[in-house]
């Protein structure tokens, strides 16, 4: 039998993805005039973590008659095999802070408290979100002393879990978690999708009229503060709540016209991390380019039209980067998952992780369009002969 695919959970796989190539591709959205944090960089990789817990869930559900060690070993595989993707994608500079090393590591994080009962699990979660500021602060004014070097071979590792600007560990393994959560009191139901709505919109709340006053008088500011995590958790819930809504419990004409509009997420989340590879693989010849006529755009040359791109966004050159990335990328999407079905990536990591047979390299399984899955469901009344 089939597994049912849940287009809602690829259309915001979709958008994270999207919002990555915008992020690292042009021109940075900022939040406020001189601030250098774009927009979708607080979403974007949280939305996919929200994801990856939402899948996390669903596989759990389907795989609860086998035993616990079995998924455990493949989740785990899967973790490993994605760190070492996004090392392999590192090793040559492309500009974009590659962020599977902290994607497989929250997994690897994670792990211990997936199978937890859901009132234990609700406790991870709250525990991590409020312990995540606390221990990075004393660790943040650790390593702000003298240098040393049992201070050196510190960083690296804290960086990754606690201190980057870029990707924080420590704050994605709740948002994995939230995920889990919410595909066990919530996934195909409408009330709790709107409690969950509501608990976002609370939590958003208090994190810009509680928790910020109280961190700038304090002067602790930065991107991972209370106030921070907050925000941008209630921001994930949101989308995924709107979107659930749009594409899984809205009537059958809302649903059939999201799946069409949203296509081309859809095919981008289906073969996210392709996706993801082939876009990093597009800018590292920009920046070898840009790195060797002038990191400053001071030679006449090249630079003076690339350097700019990823750090001024008003610049034009860097919408028309952006414009030849998603050109390349969106088709490759669609014309990919319509005929052949699973990426290039996804294959590999498929029959390394050992969840599918060697054969599945070379499988064509072309995904038919979106909307043709959309189904009337049991009881429903569809007017105008459908």
């Amino acid at each position: 039998m089939q597994s049912v695919r849940y287009l809602s959970l690829d259309a915001l796989r979709g958008f994270a993805i999207l919002g990555m190539i915008v992020d690292h591709s042009a021109a940075y959205f900022p939040i406020d005039p001189g601030d250098d944090e774009g927009i979708f960089e607080v979403l974007d990789a949280r939305v996919f973590v929200l994801v990856m817990g939402l899948s996390a869930g669903i596989t759990l559900a389907r795989a609860a008659q086998r035993p616990r060690i079995a998924y455990v070993k493949t989740w785990l595989r899967r973790a490993v095999l994605i760190i070492l993707l996004g090392v392999l994608l590192s090793l040559h500079f492309s500009g974009v802070p590659v962020v599977l090393e902290n994607l497989g590591l929250t997994m690897v994080l994670a792990t211990p408290f997936l199978f937890l009962r859901t009132r234990w699990l609700v406790t991870a979660i709250v525990a991590w979100l409020v312990v995540g500021p606390i221990v990075r602060l004393p660790i943040e004014l650790l390593l702000a002393g003298p240098d040393s070097p049992a201070v050196w071979m510190a960083y690296s590792p804290l960086q990754l879990l606690l201190l980057s600007e870029d990707y924080l560990v420590l704050g994605y393994v709740p948002v994995l978690l939230l995920g889990v959560l919410l595909h066990r009191i919530q996934f195909g139901r409408l009330a709790p999708t709107f409690v969950m709505l509501g608990a976002g919109l609370v939590l958003a709340v208090i994190s810009l009229t509680v928790l910020r006053p109280l961190e700038t008088a304090a002067g602790w500011t930065g991107f991972w503060t209370w106030s921070a995590a907050g925000l941008a958790t209630a921001a994930a819930v949101g989308l995924w709540g709107v979107t659930t809504l749009a594409f899984d419990l809205a009537p059958f004409r809302v649903r059939l016209w999201a799946a069409k509009l949203g296509r081309p997420l859809i095919d981008i989340g289906m073969l996210s991390l392709s996706v993801y590879t082939l876009h990093v693989l597009l800018l590292t010849p920009l920046w070898v380019a840009a790195l060797h006529f002038g990191w400053q755009g001071i030679e006449v040359g090249v630079s003076d039209r690339l350097y700019p791109l990823w750090r001024d966004w008003e610049s034009p050159y860097a919408w028309w980067i952006l414009i030849g990335v998603l050109v390349v990328c969106v088709p490759f999407a669609l014309i990919w998952n319509r005929t052949l079905g699973p990426g290039p990536v996804e294959r590999l990591l498929g029959v390394a992780s050992l969840r599918h047979p060697p054969s599945y390299l070379t499988v064509v399984a072309p995904v038919p369009p979106a909307s043709s899955t959309v189904e009337p469901r049991p009881g429903e009344v569809v007017s105008g002969g459908q």
